[in-house]
């Protein structure tokens, strides 16, 4: 069963860097990295990537299955994982 609610929380705290410049200033691979270490340590209060990347994940090009950099989403999914 995840954990919805820090789901939900680590979104929205991901929104609130947006709002505030902070992938801008740190540029697109770094913000990418920032992120896939957050989710990564998330994990361990077994939250759901899915869920902590909604629409996020595809303004910064992460892939919410496999956390790899994609230009191209659609669901949030990179197209292997849409394969799988």
């Amino acid at each position: 069963m995840s954990n919805h609610a820090a789901s939900y929380l680590l979104n929205e705290v991901l929104e609130i860097l947006e709002v505030y410049g902070v992938y801008k200033h740190l540029g697109r691979p770094t913000s990418q990295e920032l992120v896939r270490e957050i989710v990564a340590a998330s994990s361990d209060y077994d939250c759901n990537p899915g869920e902590i990347l909604d629409a996020i994940g595809g303004r910064l090009g992460l892939c919410c299955s496999c956390l790899r950099s994609a230009d191209l989403l659609r669901t949030g999914r990179c197209e292997d994982c849409r394969r799988k």
